[in-house]
């Protein structure tokens, strides 16, 4: 039932191919556990696509805040081997267009949100900017 009311999560970010495992919110936060429902993955090096699942680990990210509380993503990403005799890559972790970059915290529309903030006024501070406004991201994006 709440899969259908998180259809928002997909739809808000077309060519993202992942499904919803688990929705929490609490007060101050929105946790959002996800995983990819693609086939197979391309290896950054030789590009060959592998479907072969080497292991899963957990990836936290943190996301743009939605009605207020901050987003925090758990991506259950995959670790696949490259099937390519020739490649120099034996393993590869799995990235996700339009959410994920190699070694990020954040998906990619929290980063173009604080790109595009950091930006407007020149790389300055604006005067004008409420003290709520913040200065800088979290150091610490991830609580677990």
């Amino acid at each position: 039932m709440w899969m259908k009311r998180c259809a928002w999560l997909t739809s808000s970010s077309p060519g993202v191919d992942v499904e919803v495992e688990r929705l929490v919110l609490t007060d101050i936060e929105v946790c959002i556990a996800l995983r990819s429902r693609a086939a197979s993955a391309a290896c950054p090096e030789c590009g060959q696509r592998s479907p072969r699942v080497h292991c899963y680990y957990e990836r936290c990210l943190a996301d743009r805040p939605v009605a207020g509380r901050r987003v925090r993503i758990e991506l259950r990403a995959r670790r696949l081997v490259c099937e390519n005799a020739s490649c120099t890559h034996r393993m590869f972790a799995e990235q996700i267009p339009g959410l994920t970059r190699r070694h990020a915290r954040r998906a990619q529309s929290l980063t173009a949100l604080l790109t595009d903030v950091a930006l407007f006024p020149g790389g300055r501070p604006e005067p004008g900017c409420p003290s709520e406004c913040p200065s800088r991201p979290a150091r610490t994006l991830c609580s677990g």
